[in-house]
């Protein structure tokens, strides 16, 4: 795998929220729905919430999440002229405050998480990331989260009683698809879409689910 920059990756994110069938059916569900904010937990580069912003015309708040520096610093140099943004340089997790950063061993911007053990190809580095819980931040009625940490979704999945409210949700999941596992977590909400969604590279695929709060 060649060395990936947060340049690279900003463009590879935008292209696949553009592009992707999947990504483009959830940004015209969200635009038809008039949805005002949303929560981006992963922001990393900030590609996602940029494809957001341009294409939702009705948002009024987005607050992205990026605990890691780099991707942090290039995201907010990237959007801090758009002031609908609040940029959030900390990570969510319940049951630890900090965690020194997982990181692949190859080159890749995404990759970071609080996971341990996450793979035999990850390991700890020296950084720390500054957690919290959703609860901690007196969200207002959020109508989207997008959520996309590298395993740490599932932690986040089974204790956020925020995480219930939310309208709309699409997830990365990191581990195999168990629609039971989802039904389970989430008896307020029902599936519109799960994909198996293969990234343009081949590199590798995931998983991605997509959920509506019932009326």
């Amino acid at each position: 795998m060649g060395t990936e920059t947060q340049e690279s990756h900003w463009e590879y994110s935008v292209n696949e929220w553009e592009q992707g069938d999947y990504f483009k059916t959830i940004t015209s569900i969200l635009k038809k729905e008039n949805i005002k904010n949303f929560i981006d937990i992963g922001a990393n580069v900030g590609g996602v919430s940029f494809v957001l912003l341009k294409n939702i015309p009705s948002i009024e708040t987005g607050y992205l999440f990026e605990p890691q520096k780099d991707n942090f610093n290039y995201l907010f140099n990237k959007l801090k002229n758009l002031n609908k943004f609040v940029f959030l340089n900390c990570g969510i997790h319940y049951g630890k405050k900090y965690q020194n950063a997982i990181k692949p061993a190859f080159s890749h911007v995404g990759g970071y998480t609080v996971v341990d053990n996450f793979s035999s190809d990850f390991f700890e580095s020296d950084e720390p990331f500054h957690l919290f819980e959703l609860e901690f931040f007196n969200f207002k009625p959020i109508d989207f989260v997008k959520m996309d940490i590298e395993g740490g979704e599932y932690n986040i999945i089974e204790n956020s009683t925020f995480l219930q409210t939310v309208k709309y949700i699409d997830i990365e999941l990191h581990r195999n698809y168990d629609e039971n596992y989802i039904k389970k977590y989430f008896p307020n909400h029902h599936i519109i879409w799960y994909a198996g969604y293969h990234h343009n590279t081949g590199d590798y695929s995931v998983n991605h689910v997509f959920l509506k709060k019932n009326n």
